[in-house]
């Protein structure tokens, strides 16, 4: 198992690269992402960043286990970047798998 936190990807300082670069040498049966994997708040991940950082940990062949922190928990910014990625020109709106009033508040509110 690995433990990685803060790589802050979309921030000039993300050590992501070199990070999945030693996950491939160490090939962990699980990798917990212990938040702040995106950075939201102080940059702006771009789509190659995003779509690469996922293809390179499929490729590593690990089961993944995220945990949001400060900086990867916003919701528009991680929907703008999907936006992108599906080359949308309105703005994707969050879908709940599981409709609940508070969650359906906290979304819209943010």
């Amino acid at each position: 198992m690995a433990i990685v936190g803060d790589l802050h990807i979309g921030t000039p300082q993300s050590l992501w690269e070199l990070c999945l670069s030693k996950l491939r040498e160490i090939k962990p049966s699980r990798l917990v992402l212990l938040g702040d994997a995106f950075d939201f708040e102080n940059g702006k991940p771009s789509l190659w960043e995003v779509t690469d950082f996922f293809r390179k940990l499929r490729e590593i062949s690990t089961e993944v286990i995220p945990v949001l922190g400060c900086s990867d928990s916003n919701p528009k910014g991680l929907l703008e970047v999907l936006r992108e990625l599906s080359f949308s020109k309105e703005p994707l709106k969050p879908q709940l798998l599981k409709p609940s009033p508070v969650r359906a508040e906290a979304l819209a509110a943010s």
